[in-house]
């Protein structure tokens, strides 16, 4: 989800998800937000803050112009990096 105006983009999991804020996540399947927000920026790696059990945030380059909760059907893949190693 994003608001318009913001670069911070909000994930909300179905389950916990036990990340830390800091950590690196890659994530694919997520459609654009909006025009600002793309699916090329949203899809890849991201440094997250954790806000709750079963979401996070990270920032992207653009400001949305639209609210945008994009808010179901989406298979969202996430991988959490630490060093070299993948944590799937």
């Amino acid at each position: 989800a994003v608001t318009a105006g913001s670069a911070v983009v909000t994930v909300t999991l179905p389950a916990a998800h036990n990340l830390q804020t800091g950590a690196t996540v890659t994530l694919a399947g997520m459609s654009a937000l909006g025009t600002t927000v793309t699916a090329a920026e949203l899809n890849g790696a991201h440094t997250i803050t954790v806000t709750g059990p079963n979401t996070f945030t990270f920032n992207v380059t653009n400001p949305a112009t639209i609210n945008d909760a994009n808010a179901g059907g989406e298979t969202l893949n996430i991988r959490q990096f630490s060093g070299n190693v993948l944590d799937a």
